[in-house]
């Protein structure tokens, strides 16, 4: 294969507004591999960075466990929903905090998505204060619609998700048989 020097990806610049030079199958491959490397390599190093800054810092604080899983879920979005779901509260509440985890999306997720938009000025202190606007509004309604609309399908739902595969019946006569 040969050796490729830094011009390729020099002159392949995203801001680049140049299509001008016209680059082989396998120069274009290279350069898609070098752009995909560099973009996981972001997505990981914020995954490790904010799975240990709340392990590092909880450990030594004494926090109640729903406060701990809270913070959790604000640095760290999957780690954050499991501990949510593992917690003894009433099922109101633990949707209450997805909600708010969710909408919230992680200050993981947020600093990736910065470290794409940077370029578009988009300010992190802006963007953090609407991702906090975004979780209280989307808890506040969810707390709303789970203390005061009753939904009668969630508990069958629930109960579907938590009962073993062999206890799950299915009506093979939900079709009528033509003729019969």
């Amino acid at each position: 294969m040969p050796s490729y020097n830094n011009s390729i990806i020099q002159q392949t610049n995203v801001n680049s507004n140049s299509f001008d030079k016209i680059y082989s199958p396998f120069e274009l491959l290279y350069i898609s591999i070098l752009g995909t490397l560099k973009t996981l390599a972001y997505i990981f190093s914020y995954t490790v960075i904010f799975s240990l800054i709340p392990t590092v810092l909880l450990t030594h604080l004494a926090l109640p466990s729903t406060l701990k899983t809270v913070i959790v879920g604000i640095f760290e979005l999957s780690n954050g929903i499991n501990n949510i779901a593992s917690l003894d509260l009433n099922l109101n509440y633990k949707l209450v905090l997805v909600s708010f985890v969710l909408s919230f999306s992680s200050l993981m997720i947020l600093m990736q998505i910065f470290s794409f938009v940077f370029k578009a000025r988009v300010k992190f202190k802006d963007l953090v204060k609407y991702k906090l606007l975004q979780g209280v509004l989307s808890s506040a309604i969810t707390y709303i619609i789970t203390k005061y609309i009753y939904i009668p399908i969630l508990p069958a739902f629930l109960n579907l998700l938590t009962s073993p595969i062999s206890a799950i019946t299915l009506d093979v006569n939900f079709f009528p048989t033509p003729g019969i």
